[in-house]
């Protein structure tokens, strides 16, 4: 008898299996491993400010932080865009100059074909590059499972 596609003894194996786990009992954590878990979380409570995450900065140096790296960012994409066309002169050596120079030409030749293309081509390879990425992190996800699964790669797991 064919049962893979009925949906009542879906039902009832759901309810069995589910049945089944909730009878089981609870598995207390190691000692050694709560322990470990605690020391870690104390040790990272105790990281000084500029040491956590930033999400977890105060508010002020986040926002300052934000405004730095925000001014570096305009600024570079400014002597990039202009630069090159010698509009901007900088104080700077000679080497320095040239960097900038050839940066900005470098800018120039790789994404001055941009501006000729179809928005509709740019917005299909956006979308053809977002919906990979995203097939690439849930192929990660399921071989990991999948992986994770095989009883002779659990021998590794830290004990």
């Amino acid at each position: 008898m064919d049962t893979r596609m009925k949906p009542d003894y879906e039902k009832k194996l759901e309810a069995e299996i589910d049945r089944r786990l909730k009878r089981l009992p609870e598995l207390p954590a190691p000692l050694a491993l709560a322990g470990r878990v605690m020391a870690r979380i104390d040790e990272r409570a105790r990281l000084i400010w500029y040491r956590q995450p930033w999400q977890h900065w105060p508010l002020l140096p986040r926002i300052a932080s934000f405004i730095l790296l925000a001014s570096v960012f305009a600024m570079v994409c400014y002597l990039a865009d202009n630069l090159p066309s010698s509009r901007v002169s900088l104080p700077l050596g000679s080497r320095a100059q040239q960097a900038l120079t050839f940066l900005g030409s470098l800018k120039l030749a790789l994404f001055g074909w941009v501006g000729q293309i179809n928005s509709n081509y740019l917005i299909g390879f956006g979308v053809a590059v977002g919906v990979s990425y995203l097939l690439i992190i849930g192929l990660g996800v399921a071989l990991f499972r999948i992986a994770w699964a095989m009883p002779e790669l659990r021998k590794y797991e830290t004990q």
